[in-house]
């Protein structure tokens, strides 16, 4: 197929794009450690936006031809609920607990902690918007709880969005014009107003959010058109993003999204020696395991900085943050140690929840989904 066509519908799964979110949220735990950084590992938090354009890409080949009667949107809602829900609640009593323990311990022991438990911006009220998904659509000016979770607010609103154009179309692909202005009135908005342009994940997340989703809407309905060689495009690809990503900053970032777009569209096809590798299966695992690495790794880094900054309190050493004191390159080889065990405790963590949490939660959403079947529209 050529030109403006969509690839064949619902049934490829794109196994290589699968693996390079394992990655990219390996990437963004790595920049959420505060470890000594390369300006690649500082700019790192920008592959989120590479989850919203594959996101989108992805969705749109699952469901776009789908998504035509009031029943099927409650099919892909549920499912959609299923797949991010279950693994954000779990993750958001954790920390809920894990307050819940500082202020018992603050109550006996009269202790004193940096951060007081329920205290802005992890609030009571904060539990409330998390649970709703609200958190990231403009209530709160801070992010709060489980940080990350703020992408999956944003991202589960922008399905709703493009749930209802496609209905809206009357059985028809969405056009590509109407997908073309939300992503660019969303950039737009970014351009215009955010003051870090894209690297928002508040006041205008949920901009970032659907910029990034509709160009990867975009590019799933650019088609699949002939390129040259498979391996000389995938590795000038990754060339491209890597430098990208080491000089974003500021303005630049704002064409992140059609950055990822094009990495997304070339490694859609496997043509070529890096889309073999990623097709192994420690990769295929990784990037099964992408979404819970994203969300315990918050949970994990904290608790790893905790007890250091213990450790480091019965030496009697005293930092705001465990980075600080390591900038001077007296503990370069113990942070790089902690940063190995830290990813490895990520991955472990990870790939528990992915079997015990996030598998039994969409077989559980998807039975439900199957009722909506059965059942005539009101």
């Amino acid at each position: 197929m050529t030109g403006t066509q969509p690839l064949a519908p619902s049934t490829k799964r794109f196994v290589a794009l699968h693996s390079l979110r394992g990655l990219c949220a390996i990437f963004v735990a790595v920049h959420n450690f505060e470890y000594p950084r390369n300006p690649f590992v500082l700019h790192s938090s920008l592959f989120v936006d590479f989850f919203f354009v594959l996101s989108g890409f992805v969705i749109t080949h699952a469901y776009m031809l789908r998504l035509t009667t009031r029943n099927e949107f409650r099919i892909f809602i549920v499912r959609r609920l299923g797949r991010l829900w279950p693994l954000h609640v779990t993750m958001l009593m954790a920390f809920v607990c894990l307050d819940i323990i500082k202020f018992t311990v603050g109550s006996l022991t009269h202790a004193n902690f940096s951060i007081p438990p329920f205290t802005s911006p992890n609030s009571a009220i904060a539990i409330v918007s998390n649970l709703f998904l609200i958190q990231a659509i403009g209530l709160h000016t801070e992010l709060s709880w489980n940080v990350p979770s703020w992408s999956i607010s944003t991202e589960f609103w922008t399905y709703i969005l493009f749930a209802s154009l496609c209905i809206s179309s009357r059985g028809k692909p969405p056009p590509v014009a109407i997908a073309s202005a939300l992503a660019l009135l969303a950039a737009l908005v970014l351009f215009l107003f955010s003051p870090t342009y894209l690297e928002t994940n508040t006041d205008y997340a949920m901009a970032r959010c659907v910029y990034g989703f509709f160009v990867g809407h975009i590019v799933y309905r650019a088609g699949e058109m002939k390129v040259g060689d498979g391996g000389f495009l995938e590795a000038t690809t990754i060339l491209m993003v890597f430098a990208f990503v080491w000089i974003c900053e500021g303005i630049i970032s704002i064409i992140a999204p059609v950055v990822f777009g094009l990495a997304v569209w070339v490694f859609a096809r496997e043509g070529g020696r890096i889309s073999k590798v990623l097709l192994t299966r420690w990769f295929v695992r990784l990037g099964d395991c992408s979404y819970s690495i994203y969300m315990v790794h918050w949970l994990i880094r904290n608790s790893i900085f905790a007890v250091v900054k213990f450790a480091m309190a019965l030496m009697g050493i005293h930092s705001a943050a465990v980075h600080i004191s390591c900038n001077e390159g007296s503990c370069t080889w113990t942070m790089g140690l902690l940063l190995i065990s830290y990813l490895v405790a990520v991955i472990i963590v990870a790939s528990a929840t992915f079997n015990f949490i996030e598998r039994p939660s969409r077989r559980h959403f998807n039975e439900i989904a199957k009722q909506f079947k059965t059942k005539p529209v009101n």
